[in-house]
């Protein structure tokens, strides 16, 4: 099957009619139909990159037209959370607009595709306007008006429990898609700290110091020795855990002042954290039973 696109040898796509046509095969992954998607694989080592596309909702309305023209002049003013928020109220009485926004998202991440011929073992993760690239920079990220910038780039990815957990290296900077920032920045000096030391390792390719790092990091953990932040339980909830025997959940967790002693430690049940983060660690990489992509 071949098909015609528009294609200009510049970086930027341009649909006035004056670019030369280009016929191919078409060997691109098909992704780009999915509004969301994450890679089937535990852990990827190796360069990832998330192309944004950039104001997406303001810029596809400014590409198709989906506005009259002072409106998307009036929207071209606003500060970008201004803009958001307008194009989202804009919306609500508008269904079309609703309908035709996602419409010409989709779209634009099928040129995106094409023109890059992305593999679907290159994708990495779809999050509607966000796409998550393994191994490579992209050529082609301007589309007549629409463009695709690099946000962020990272070192690994690997999923723990229900959470994305993205690691820049050289930045030192852990990213985890599924909890709230402001969770992932109380826990920096406790269990991302774990995430992040093991990554490290990881990323070197220093898996006999890994088991050393893991077989230490359990043995002190479980016999308490560890600061109190490591045992609070790194999820939605984000409190200490009283040992209790109690069947009322909500009555098993305390916060804990910052002003604790050290006791304290004795009676928390330090399980959560360990089951759900430690744990997998240590099975994934003392034992290397992981579907995990290395290039």
């Amino acid at each position: 099957m071949t098909k015609r696109i528009l294609f200009d040898f510049k970086d930027d796509i341009h649909f006035d009619g004056k670019s030369l046509y280009k016929s191919f095969e078409i060997k691109h992954s098909l992704l780009y139909e999915k509004l969301n998607y994450l890679t089937p694989l535990d852990s990827v080592i190796n360069k990832i990159y998330e192309y944004d596309m950039k104001s997406a909702g303001f810029s596809v309305i400014k590409k198709y037209k989906l506005l009259s023209k002072s409106v998307i002049a009036d929207l071209e003013k606003m500060n970008k959370k201004s803009q958001r928020e307008m194009i989202g109220i804009l919306q609500i009485n508008n269904k079309k607009l609703k309908k035709d926004i996602p419409k010409h998202i989709k779209q634009i991440r099928k040129l995106f595709f094409e023109m890059n011929n992305i593999q679907e073992h290159e994708v990495l993760s779809i999050k509607n306007d966000a796409i998550f690239i393994i191994g490579r920079k992209l050529r082609y990220t301007k589309f007549d008006g629409v463009d695709f910038v690099i946000k962020n780039t990272y070192d690994i990815y690997h999923q723990i429990e229900n959470f994305e957990c993205y690691y820049n290296k050289r930045e030192e900077r852990l990213d985890i898609k599924g909890i709230n920032d402001s969770t992932v920045e109380d826990h920096m000096k406790g269990i991302c700290t774990f995430i992040m030391d093991c990554f490290d390792y990881i990323i070197l390719g220093r898996y006999d110091s890994l088991r050393k790092y893991l077989k230490q990091f359990a043995q002190d953990y479980k016999s308490r020795k560890l600061p109190l932040i490591y045992y609070k339980e790194f999820n939605h909830i984000n409190k200490y855990r009283i040992q209790s025997e109690l069947q009322d959940e909500d009555r098993e967790y305390v916060l804990i002042s910052p002003h604790y002693d050290s006791s304290v430690k004795a009676d928390l049940n330090i399980a959560f954290n360990y089951l759900y983060f430690v744990l997998p660690m240590i099975n994934q990489y003392l034992t290397f039973h992981v579907r995990t992509i290395r290039k």
